[in-house]
């Protein structure tokens, strides 16, 4: 299958592949007590990481940008980061009307 992917690619899915390998099973990890304060530090940490994933996001496009990287690897990029974005919004606002 790797021999597919342009080789600038390989090594940077195999490290992805690598490091989801070792976080996954953190993140599966069971939360013992299930009680409000453990609920509210799981939600107040996935709010922090996805603020960090949108300046990540944003400052990858500018740096691709600026390196002149391939169309296709600018584009996947702005796909994944306005996905993201849309999703933020729909959630935003379906929770909105539904609390």
């Amino acid at each position: 299958m790797l021999r597919v992917i342009p080789i600038n690619f390989r090594y940077g899915i195999l490290i992805a592949v690598g490091i989801s390998m070792v976080v996954m099973p953190m993140i599966k990890k069971k939360i013992v007590d299930h009680d409000e304060r453990n609920y509210q530090i799981d939600l107040q940490s996935k709010a922090f990481a996805f603020n960090i994933l949108e300046m990540v996001f944003g400052l990858l496009l500018l740096s691709f940008s600026i390196m002149h990287v391939t169309f296709i690897a600018l584009v996947l990029t702005l796909t994944a980061y306005l996905i993201i974005k849309i999703v933020n919004l729909l959630a935003f606002s379906y929770y909105h009307k539904n609390n």
